[in-house]
């Protein structure tokens, strides 16, 4: 004889609670750089010059050129304080896509944050125009 619906319904949850291994909710597939761009708040391609840990990474970037918003010749950049952190090192040069939280800007592992190459740059700028001088 079968064992009733309910019964198996149970042991195939079971089953499925025991096999599941915890989610890494930092893994990501990163969206299109065009995507990330208009998404962020400010895009910009600047070298790290120093980082410093508090209880994240606070990079001092020297910027050389701004496709989207308000941004300073030198500005302070803020890992994600989450578990998702970009990782950011110096001497870098990176093609920045930040979120501005509070005045702060912040990079996270999935927002779009790259190396920075001609072929990322031709990119940005075929996605939200020529690129300016960033803010004295």
């Amino acid at each position: 004889m079968a064992p009733p619906r309910p019964t198996l319904t149970l042991i195939a949850l079971v089953a499925l609670l025991v096999a599941a291994r915890p989610a890494d909710a930092c893994r990501c597939l990163p969206p299109s750089l065009s995507k990330a761009a208009r998404a962020a708040d400010v895009v910009f391609v600047g070298t790290i010059e120093r980082v410093d840990q508090v209880d994240h990474a606070v990079a001092t970037v020297t910027v050389r050129a701004v496709w989207k918003g308000a941004v300073a010749s030198e500005v302070k950049v803020h890992d994600s304080p989450t578990s998702c952190r970009r990782g950011l090192s110096p001497g870098e040069t990176l093609v920045f896509v930040a979120r501005n939280d509070h005045g702060r800007f912040t990079v996270r592992q999935c927002d779009g944050t790259q190396r920075a190459t001609a072929a990322v740059e031709r990119r940005l700028t075929r996605a939200l125009g020529a690129s300016r001088a960033p803010t004295p």
